[in-house]
């Protein structure tokens, strides 16, 4: 496994529940799966260790932010840890066999970006919701969420993972096309923040009017 990899997954870990700890700090988990998708794209990273690691790091992150469940219902509480700490490694397991004969890194990012999208909506037809998919980007900034009311939920976090895939290809491998790759997820996300401020500044507008 490797101290290295295994570095990486409490670095994701580390970077995930900051923001549950310090509410300043929340914008560090929209870019807490870059470690993660690191060792996703390490073809030397057998999907075994990648299972594994991801798996851990789910069930650590999942075990804090449920935290405050006990309180109320300890078997609500592991309940929802069961069914909310594999979806990380779930994730990155059948990315990695999806994407197993992709040779273009490109073609990889864009798979983890739709895959997360799916995920997402996938989720939100079960019992217990979309939060499994959602709450790793649970500090994206609220100018950016105005987005979803046209795009939903799923797509800005699937252009997010997206722009975290992007990011982990950049560090592996600084080529051209890897730059255009997080070009396109940057420009992306830009055009949603700016279309957000766009939203809040009407309604500020608007209230001010009133």
């Amino acid at each position: 496994m490797g101290p290295r990899n295994i570095s990486l997954a409490a670095l994701a870990f580390f970077l995930l529940t900051l923001g549950v700890w310090f509410q300043s700090w929340l914008p560090c988990s929209s870019v807490a799966l870059v470690p993660l998708f690191v060792l996703y794209f390490e073809r030397e990273c057998r999907a075994r260790t990648l299972f594994l690691l991801t798996l851990s790091c789910g069930a650590a992150f999942y075990g804090v932010l449920l935290s405050w469940i006990p309180r109320y219902s300890l078997s609500i509480y592991f309940t929802s840890w069961l069914l909310f700490a594999p979806s990380l490694a779930v994730y990155f397991l059948l990315l990695r066999l999806v994407t197993r004969h992709f040779l273009h890194a490109g073609a990889r990012t864009a798979a983890a970006a739709l895959l997360w999208m799916l995920g997402t909506m996938a989720f939100g037809y079960t019992p217990f919701g979309s939060g499994a998919m959602e709450s790793p980007f649970y500090g994206l900034p609220l100018t950016l969420l105005q987005a979803t009311s046209i795009t939903g939920f799923p797509v800005i976090a699937g252009v997010t993972a997206g722009l975290n895939a992007a990011l982990a290809c950049v560090l592996r491998e600084r080529t051209r096309h890897t730059a255009l790759t997080l070009l396109f997820f940057s420009a992306l996300l830009a055009a949603f923040f700016a279309w957000g401020a766009t939203r809040l500044e009407e309604g500020s507008k608007a209230g001010t009017k009133l």
